[in-house]
């Protein structure tokens, strides 16, 4: 367990230095996670939420929906902003109301 959390926050670490984009608390960043941030906010999504209850298939909701659902919950997840945008960042992309492609 304490290799999976160490490799977790390894990669959401990774992930961060790479993003130069400041986001302004509450608000969802719109810019698109590389392929590597993509992968490190897939698995802050299914170890922090998942470790509570069975996951939701992002695009089984609205980004809209989801940005509710992560103001919600995000709290008892013990998510930081940062981790918070991280995580609605992957699930918005892959929502029921996302681009195609």
């Amino acid at each position: 367990m304490k290799k999976i959390t160490l490799i977790l926050v390894a990669a959401v670490a990774l992930a961060s230095c790479e993003s130069r984009q400041k986001a302004i608390a509450g608000t969802p960043t719109t810019g698109k996670l590389n392929t590597r941030q993509m992968a490190a906010a897939k698995s802050l999504y299914e170890n922090s939420c998942g470790k509570c209850h069975v996951l939701h298939a992002p695009s089984e909701y609205t980004a809209e929906k989801w940005k509710s659902i992560i103001d919600w919950m995000a709290p008892r997840a013990k998510l930081d902003e940062q981790q918070k945008q991280q995580v609605f960042q992957y699930v918005s992309a892959h929502a029921s109301d996302a681009p195609a492609g």
